[in-house]
């Protein structure tokens, strides 16, 4: 899923700067998974993230869309060998810098590596 179908799909308007970030965290995250000793070079799923400043959009692909109160401005892609199936509800989503993980309590449900920028912290969404 490219940048502008999942900034699309999302229903965000505004700058349009976010497609060309998007973008370059989209191809980032492919590289930096590929690079990853336990990872395949083709990653299953992917994980788009955008923050408005008042909420944080995620989007698996392929897999749900799902979003939660953040007061920051970012972008950030992230790649997993592990596929995503059934998610629905309300997660904790904790991000690095180069790494992602989907919890809900302790449980890690999903995880990744890729790359962001501004969107760094512990988040709560709903899928």
């Amino acid at each position: 899923m490219s940048a502008t179908e999942i900034i699309n799909s999302l229903g965000i308007q505004g700058d349009p700067n976010l497609v060309v970030e998007l973008d370059e965290h989209l191809a980032a995250a492919d590289e930096v998974h590929s690079l990853e000793q336990h990872a395949t070079a083709t990653a299953t799923t992917k994980l788009a993230l955008v923050g408005s400043g008042s909420t944080i959009y995620a989007k698996f692909s392929p897999g749900p869309a799902g979003t939660g109160p953040c007061a920051k401005k970012g972008t950030g892609a992230f790649a997993s060998s592990k596929p995503v199936s059934g998610l629905s509800g309300n997660y904790e989503l904790e991000v690095g810098r180069v790494t992602v993980k989907l919890q809900q309590g302790s449980k890690v449900i999903w995880s990744g590596t890729g790359l962001q920028k501004g969107l760094s912290g512990t988040w709560n969404i709903k899928l």
